[in-house]
């Protein structure tokens, strides 16, 4: 779970960080007279071999009171106050995206897309200004608006297009990602319905020896969570021909996990015992768990990573 809270920070700060401080701009006026359509999704807009992908319903998860707190803790220590001067500093509040998606690629850089009401003027700006080195603006005819240029962590890329509310933003060498935005064909990939949504396909191995021995067999792992009253509620897909002791063992790693120290920080005998967790064999496809982290859990894990213990 820290990994999912570290990166919801991430996604806020970073996509602040691409929205970041006007300067001179120029105009490009070889628009394309028909615009390409909009995309249907933050999801169609990722690239398809990324090794990491993250989906946030950001209306979703604000819009609780308990997962909102529990991230704007966690951001930065977050009064209301202090979410407010970000939004000012930055020119957006991340709060009030509907939705957000990341990707890693294995080439080593980031793609951020945000859905939402945004001011590409004020975007592209504030941006362009905190920008070194060889850097470019531009603006076509539709308003949309494309900056590149480098910023102390390397080279980045911003693409906003306000006609249909979606913005991307790149740190690293790709920065040609941010044009699939404007993609002619677009792959209709509807974003999941959870308020988040996490798939990997790299190799996990900060876990235990049992652990360790049965991921050998995943190739992918999915991560859902949803807001509920007791908790969060979170479901876990191993995909993989994975073998049969499979169910058996995740129920082992889940106890081993509840007598660690961080196991006993975040609550784990809470949810990880045999009568509140749900393990299910689907033949040779995987294994599903489900359960429920109560708020009190995650509240208790928020405030170590946030060293706050």
């Amino acid at each position: 779970m820290d990994r999912l809270w570290l990166t919801l920070s991430s996604l806020c700060a970073a996509l602040a960080a691409g929205s970041c401080t006007g300067g001179a701009q120029r105009t490009n006026n070889n628009a394309v007279s028909a615009p390409p359509a909009c995309p249907v999704s933050v999801s169609s807009v990722l690239p398809e071999t990324a090794r990491d992908r993250l989906v946030l319903r950001v209306r979703t998860i604000f819009g609780h009171p308990r997962m909102a707190a529990l991230v704007g803790s966690f951001v930065d220590g977050a009064s209301e106050r202090a979410m407010l001067q970000r939004a000012e500093r930055y020119g957006y509040d991340a709060r009030g995206l509907d939705r957000a998606a990341l990707a890693w690629t294995v080439r080593g850089s980031t793609l951020y897309v945000g859905a939402g009401a945004f001011d590409p003027t004020v975007l592209s700006a504030r941006l362009y200004d905190r920008l070194v080195g060889p850097r470019q603006r531009l603006r076509d005819r539709a308003r949309n608006e494309r900056v590149t240029g480098e910023l102390g962590s390397g080279p980045v890329a911003l693409l906003v297009r306000p006609a249909c509310g979606i913005a991307a933003y790149v740190e690293g060498r790709e920065g040609a990602l941010v044009d699939r935005v404007m993609r002619r064909e677009s792959a209709a990939v509807a974003d999941p319905e959870s308020a988040v949504f996490w798939r990997t396909t790299r190799t996990i191995t900060e876990v235990s020896p049992d652990g360790a021995a049965l991921l050998r067999f995943v190739r992918a792992i999915e991560l859902r969570a949803d807001p509920s009253e007791r908790g969060l509620s979170v479901q876990v897909w191993l995909e993989g021909a994975l073998p049969e002791d499979s169910e058996r063992t995740v129920r082992r790693v889940a106890s081993e996990l509840s007598q660690t120290p961080m196991g006993e920080l975040m609550g784990a005998v809470q949810w990880s015992g045999p009568s509140r967790m749900s393990v299910t064999r689907d033949g040779e496809r995987g294994v599903r768990v489900q359960t429920t982290v109560p708020w009190g859990a995650l509240e208790a894990l928020v405030s170590a990573l946030a060293g706050r213990v």
